[in-house]
């Protein structure tokens, strides 16, 4: 998915040293990864709602396409474990399918899995509620070159169903910029544990979506 050379593009050059990966399986940056699922071959198994680390331990945190898939109204309860984990002034980077113009129902997982889609407005909320201070919260992602690699990738899953075999996947494709619209395909923010004064600059995409 193109999303994932967004986010490769715009970390790269970050110190991510001694940051934390939550649901690592198809981005592997950061010191230590964690996800749920052991086959994933993760450096901690455990889950964002209960994160096996003490208090202030990491300086960055990514997030990235995980929210989504978490159980109906645990939200917070995860943005809360990843502020409680992160030293003051560290920052989160989360990604996410984007709500707006009724792509969630274009969404095949949608269908398959209950897979659930955000506004920037939502995130930037559930941030707030927990005491993030938001940096930019933006969109990227062409709508309809991302729909037709979801439905690829359904029909990729139901292939294996019956086959026990992947056919190949689409591309990533190339990395796509940062939006102030709405009409991008995938939710893209970052906030911090600490004043926004001192990472606004350090991010370098200006929004208008700050606290």
């Amino acid at each position: 998915m193109a999303r994932l050379p967004t986010t490769r593009k715009w970390l790269l050059g970050r110190d991510l040293s001694g940051s934390l990966n939550i649901g690592c399986l198809a981005t592997p940056w950061g010191t230590t990864r964690l996800d749920r699922q052991k086959v994933n071959r993760p450096d901690v198994v455990g889950s964002v709602l209960s994160l096996p680390f003490q208090e202030e331990s990491f300086p960055a945190c990514t997030f990235t396409d995980v929210i989504e898939h978490l159980p109906v109204g645990s939200e917070q309860r995860a943005l809360s474990e990843i502020y409680r984990v992160l030293k003051p002034g560290g920052w989160v980077l989360i990604t996410t399918p984007n709500s707006a113009m009724g792509l969630t129902f274009t969404d095949p997982f949608w269908w398959l899995r209950g897979h659930r889609h955000y506004s920037r407005g939502q995130l930037v909320g559930l941030l707030r509620g927990v005491g993030f201070v938001v940096d930019g919260a933006w969109t990227t992602g062409e709508p309809d070159r991302e729909i037709v690699r979801s439905w690829v990738r359904a029909a990729s899953f139901l292939w294996r169903r019956v086959w026990g075999a992947l056919p190949p996947w689409p591309s990533e494709g190339a990395p796509s910029d940062l939006s102030e619209s709405d009409l991008g395909y995938t939710v893209f923010v970052v906030a911090t544990k600490g004043e926004r004064s001192r990472t606004t600059a350090r991010f370098g995409v200006a929004s208008s979506m700050v606290q």
